[in-house]
């Protein structure tokens, strides 16, 4: 009976040892294949973070390259304001000295005095009053189209990331 025993407790130890070294077998494929997995899941986490950081980076690009070309636009439309007050104060300037010739003419009596002369003064001061009104227009139409440049540039920029 004895025996019996002895052969029953080897098996018993072959079996225990078998199923111990079973666990540890499956403990460390388990592991590996974990390992592998999120080695796999990171690389493909990098790409697409690098893939965004691109996008991001050509999105600011062309944010950049717009912005810049907004800014030689304002400049231009500074320029064309610019010329604009200068031949409008050049305008000013002949409107002020229609007056002067027409402060001599007076002194004349009113059959002497052309009512020419006075209908174009009197057009010079519109045609001067009219171009002080189409500057200030022009330059808060100048503004709000550069406002709405720089919008629609970021606009583009923004909708270019979500693509």
């Amino acid at each position: 009976m004895n025996k019996y025993l002895l052969y029953a407790g080897i098996i018993a130890a072959l079996v225990f040892a078998e199923y111990h070294a079973l666990q540890i077998w499956r403990a460390k494929g388990y592991n590996e294949a974990k390992n592998h997995y999120e080695r796999q899941a990171l690389t493909a986490e990098n790409a697409r973070i690098n893939a965004v950081r691109q996008t991001e980076q050509q999105a600011a690009q062309i944010y950049a390259a717009k912005l810049q070309t907004i800014e030689q636009e304002k400049q231009d439309a500074k320029n064309a304001n610019l010329t604009l007050r200068r031949e409008l104060d050049r305008l000013q300037q002949r409107v002020a000295a229609q007056a002067n010739q027409g402060g001599s003419v007076k002194n004349l009596p009113q059959t002497a005095r052309p009512s020419a002369d006075a209908n174009a003064a009197q057009g010079w001061v519109l045609l001067g009053e009219c171009g002080k009104r189409y500057a200030a227009m022009a330059e808060i139409a100048d503004r709000q189209r550069d406002k709405l440049a720089e919008w629609q540039a970021w606009g583009e920029a923004v909708d270019g990331l979500s693509e």
